[in-house]
């Protein structure tokens, strides 16, 4: 269960909803699911997603790099579920080790199906952007430069972030070093 704070600004609200509404619209095995929201103001407001036993893909990197193999299925799993996600219209714009989660499962080679989450500042191309102009969201480490410099955003975006994820999981180091507590 993810519980959301309050809605205590219009831009954070039509987040909640815009997350609700892509997970809503949305399936594929490699993105996680929405069973239920409550978005009522006066309530404890909550996204039910579906559980995954298993740990992110932060997580299992800080044990060391994927195998070549684990990494050819994790990039799979993720270019299935962002063909989706970007056929819909929808760009994820915070693609990172912590956004994907890792399933158990009985599939032969890596034991685990990757699944992405945390749409919470996905753009949907058709509509009014949520974020003021000028403003960028994402993480920095993993953005695209285009991202960064606040142009006009593409599924091209999502691909960058995947390969420089792509590039940590086979190196067990992220592509950018972090000078202090900034990434570069």
């Amino acid at each position: 269960i993810k519980l959301l704070g309050t809605a205590d600004e219009a831009s954070t609200d039509d987040r909640v909803h815009g997350e609700t509404t892509v997970l809503a619209s949305l399936n594929h095995p490699s993105l996680v699911t929405l069973y239920d929201a409550r978005l009522d103001p006066g309530h404890a407001r909550y996204l039910a997603i579906e559980y995954v036993d298993g740990p992110t893909l932060a997580s299992r990197l800080s044990q060391g790099p994927l195998s070549g193999s684990e990494a050819a299925a994790l990039a799979r799993d993720l270019s299935e579920a962002l063909q989706v996600v970007h056929d819909a219209g929808i760009i994820h714009r915070d693609i990172k080790p912590s956004n994907v989660m890792l399933a158990r499962t009985s599939r032969r080679g890596s034991g685990w199906t990757a699944k992405l989450m945390d749409f919470g500042i996905a753009y949907n191309v058709s509509d009014a952007r949520v974020t003021s102009p000028g403003v960028v969201i994402g993480t920095a480490a993993y953005m695209a430069p285009e991202q960064v410099s606040g142009a006009e955003l593409t599924p091209a975006v999502d691909i960058y972030s995947l390969g420089l994820v792509l590039i940590e999981a086979l190196t067990g180091e992220p592509a950018f070093p972090v000078m202090g507590k900034v990434p570069t």
